[in-house]
């Protein structure tokens, strides 16, 4: 080729580890499974690297598969999660943090929404389909933040 400079390339992981990751306000949740078994890695090393290659916070994975990774969060350029590197002796893989995330916004992820009364109800009938002019038989449960 006489042009080097006009290439392509692809980083391919062949790796068991998969990885979840989830970010919250001052830590980074990561879960470890095993691509073949579904089943937890426990002492999975974690390492998330900044868009500047500084190391934002080093956790390992428990016997569930989460590595709780505290960090300092800093809005300025290059300390935003970029990279996160996931090794035990035998494997490694990795996960690009901004171009793997999912979008949210069609998703309702605020929680459950408490009303003022601090009663939760939930309504459901014997069946899923009515004809119309049948009479609709309903059950209700009620019941406090405590499920009382």
């Amino acid at each position: 080729m006489d042009d080097y400079w006009v290439s392509d390339s692809r980083f391919i992981s062949m790796s068991d580890i998969g990885l979840i990751a989830k970010q919250g306000r001052d830590k980074i949740f990561v879960f470890t499974n095993s691509i073949k078994s579904a089943k937890p890695i426990n002492n999975v090393n974690v390492v998330v690297y900044g868009g500047n290659n500084q190391v934002l916070g080093i956790g390992s994975s428990n016997a569930d598969g989460v590595a709780e990774i505290q960090y300092t969060r800093k809005e300025f350029a290059g300390f935003k999660p970029a990279m996160i590197i996931a090794k035990t002796a035998e494997d490694f893989t990795y996960l690009p943090f901004n171009s793997s995330k999912v979008n949210t916004s069609r998703f309702e992820v605020e929680g459950k929404r408490i009303s003022s009364t601090g009663l939760d109800a939930f309504i459901y009938g014997e069946r899923d389909i009515y004809r119309p002019g049948e009479r609709v038989n309903f059950s209700v449960i009620v019941r406090d933040l405590q499920w009382k």
